[in-house]
């Protein structure tokens, strides 16, 4: 074998090596960078809710219009339900994934307890959400919609 044969073959098979291990990489995305920019857009904003299960939900109760807060620094919600506050824990498992928690509320009674029944299911149902614009959607896992809200 000649010098430059001794030289060549070596250096193509360590060109190939090389290769072929960058290939085998991939890209990996810093998911708490991701996880902290789905909770801004949560966060900070009393989200009015519009409708459950695509129904209207209209005017105001004895405590006043159903809404729900998500804590910045802290996996907590808080809200009303148009007659008694609530409270629990929220947390995002991924992004557009939620579950909400231990979800606890005063017991005032008011007209039309129907509304506060179907909202705190909702929350204690909800897998996905979306936000868009000013808009904030909790799904179930087939996506069906279970509560909007707008953002005030």
């Amino acid at each position: 074998m000649s010098g430059f044969t001794r030289f060549i073959i070596p250096a193509i098979v360590a060109l190939a090596v090389t290769t072929t291990g960058c290939q085998g990489q991939k890209k990996t995305t810093d998911i708490g960078a991701t996880m902290k920019g789905e909770k801004a857009s949560l966060a900070g904003k009393n989200w009015k809710l519009e409708s459950l299960s695509g129904v209207p939900v209209v005017g105001r109760n004895a405590a006043g219009e159903a809404y729900i807060k998500f804590g910045a620094d802290s996996n907590r919600i808080s809200g009303n339900t148009g007659c008694n506050n609530f409270f629990g824990s929220y947390n995002l498992p991924a992004p557009g994934k939620i579950t909400i928690k231990q979800v606890g509320s005063t017991k005032r009674a008011c007209p039309n307890m129907d509304v506060e029944m179907n909202y705190l299911k909702a929350l204690n149902t909800a897998t996905n959400y979306s936000v868009s614009g000013d808009m904030l959607m909790l799904n179930d896992g087939d996506n069906k919609e279970l509560a909007k809200f707008r953002a005030r």
